[in-house]
C-alpha cells in the first residue's frame, strides 16, 4: 500500500498541495471524530490551520478480494480492490485564477495525474495487473467536513478549496507475491 499511496502522492506533485500525507484513518477520541497519521503507537490529528496546502489518502470501506484469471501454471492469482479517497484542501490564493470552477478544475487535474494503469507501478508491486480508476468526486465543503470530522468544532472557511475523490484501486497478483509479502 504504500508503494502504491507513495507514487499517487508523487503524480499529484507539490504544485498544489504542499503536503501530502500517506494513509490516514479516521479515528475517534471521545465523542469526537477525525482523521489522524499514525505516529508509532499514537496518531497525529491532521491540522489544516496551519497549511497552506494538505491532502490525505484515506480506505473508505474494506478491501476486497476475488479469483482472478491466472497468467501462471502453478498458484491462484487475485484481484485485490481498495477503496480510496483523496481529500484535499488548499487556500484559493495559491491556485492560479481561483473562481466558481476552480475546485472541479482542481479534482480533474488530480484525477488526469492519478489515473492509470502503470507499467512502473505494476513491477514495484509485482503485480499482473494494477489499475487507479477515479470513481466519484465532491466539492461540497459542508459534505466534506461531516465525513470527515464529527462532533469537532470545525467550521469551513471558504478561503479553502475542500475536494474529495473517491478511487478505485485494483491489484491483480499471484497468491505467491502478494503486494506488501514480497
Amino acid at each position: 500500500m504504500k508503494i502504491v499511496i507513495d507514487h499517487l502522492n508523487q503524480q499529484i506533485g507539490d504544485d498544489v498541495y504542499t503536503e501530502r500525507l500517506c494513509l490516514a484513518e479516521k479515528i475517534q477520541k471521545g465523542e469526537q471524530q477525525f482523521p489522524a497519521v499514525r505516529n508509532g503507537n499514537d496518531f497525529d490529528k491532521i491540522d489544516l490551520d496551519k497549511k497552506d496546502g494538505i491532502g490525505y489518502w484515506r480506505k473508505i470501506a474494506d478491501v476486497t478480494l476475488d479469483k482472478a484469471d491466472s497468467i501462471y501454471s502453478c498458484g491462484i492469482s487475485y484481484t485485490t480492490s481498495i477503496p480510496l479517497r483523496f481529500v484535499g484542501f488548499v487556500k484559493r490564493e495559491k491556485l492560479p485564477s481561483p473562481d466558481q470552477y476552480t475546485d472541479d478544475k482542481l479534482c480533474q487535474t488530480i484525477i488526469s495525474r492519478i489515473t492509470t494503469n502503470s507499467n512502473l507501478l505494476r513491477s514495484a508491486l509485482k503485480a499482473q495487473k494494477v489499475e487507479v480508476l477515479a470513481r466519484s468526486y465532491t466539492t461540497d465543503t459542508e459534505k466534506i467536513v461531516r465525513e470527515e470530522y464529527e462532533e469537532v468544532q470545525f467550521k469551513p472557511r471558504y478561503a479553502y478549496s475542500y475536494i474529495a475523490i473517491d478511487v478505485q484501486l485494483t491489484i491483480t497478483t499471484s497468491n505467491n507475491c502478494i503486494p506488501g509479502l514480497c
